[in-house]
């Protein structure tokens, strides 16, 4: 037996907790600075003041301003709740659609099953995005109906991931015991399908939640996302490329917060993966 095991193991689970907690403060304390920024911010985000373009840091202006006199730190701080609100907003609607349509199918069975997995397949045949770009080319671009195409590209995976799940469920000895003991379907769902599936579906959304900041944030950049003057990361970064030789801090700026959300929640997906499932190591 090696005795440096144990020592090995301890130290590694401490700087998971730490890297865990660590993340999920940074992730806590830019929620909390999107949900008060129409509180917090310094100054007015869509106030153009054309004598105040690309003007320095400063006491009023503490982060300078764009091509249109807007304070930049305003902006960065709105487009906190305009960023995460959206993918925020996808993720709880992909993974309860998904929820739905997954527990349905694996319970059920039989030809609906076999039918929903013939969907899943051609309908994932497309990439996230690519079906997206065509969605948002028939709706067109906004903020709804960004939310609507994320929503209608990604539901059929994430309805696939609960499938697996609830198919992994369905052979183990409690819920085979709550069957034959006659309790019903719906009863099996609330006490026993959900609460197998509960910490996989908190990973896969944290995992996720970081892909969708990046579709959002790179559809907005496109022109097909959040459209001015709502201020939005990757709307700021498209306002920003015109600039971005005499001005690149108005790109790396809303660069560097799409990076940290992105990092610390692939980062605390992984943890908790590690955490709830250690096999996966």
């Amino acid at each position: 037996m090696n005795v440096w095991a144990a020592p090995r193991h301890a130290l590694r689970r401490k700087r998971d907790v730490s890297i865990l907690i660590g993340c999920g403060l940074i992730l806590s304390l830019i929620a909390i600075a999107g949900a008060l920024a129409p509180w917090i911010v310094p100054n007015d985000p869509n106030q153009v003041d054309m004598m105040n373009k690309f003007a320095p840091a400063s006491l009023q202006y503490p982060l300078g301003t764009d091509h249109l006199g807007r304070c930049t730190l305003s902006r960065l701080l709105m487009g906190i709740r305009t960023s995460l609100a959206i993918s925020a907003t996808v993720i709880v609607s992909t993974l309860f659609i998904g929820a739905i349509a997954g527990t349905i199918t694996a319970l059920r069975g039989g030809w609906l099953d076999a039918v929903f997995m013939r969907i899943c397949d051609i309908l994932l045949a497309f990439p996230t995005l690519v079906l997206a770009f065509a969605l948002l080319g028939i709706f067109g671009p906004g903020t709804a109906n960004l939310i609507l195409a994320l929503v209608l590209s990604q539901w059929v995976y994430y309805s696939r991931m609960v499938r697996s799940m609830v198919l992994k469920v369905k052979v183990r000895l409690y819920y085979q015991s709550a069957r034959v003991a006659g309790t019903r379907r719906w009863a099996l769902v609330w006490r026993h399908v959900l609460p197998g599936i509960s910490a996989q579906l908190l990973v896969l959304a944290t995992l996720e939640f970081g892909s969708v900041i990046l579709e959002v944030t790179g559809l907005s950049f496109l022109g097909l996302g959040v459209q001015a003057p709502t201020a939005e990361w990757g709307m700021m970064m498209n306002e920003a490329r015109q600039h971005l030789r005499q001005h690149p801090e108005l790109m790396w700026l809303p660069g560097l917060a799409v990076f940290a959300v992105v990092t610390c929640s692939n980062v605390l997906g992984e943890k908790l993966r590690d955490h709830f499932d250690p096999k996966e190591r």
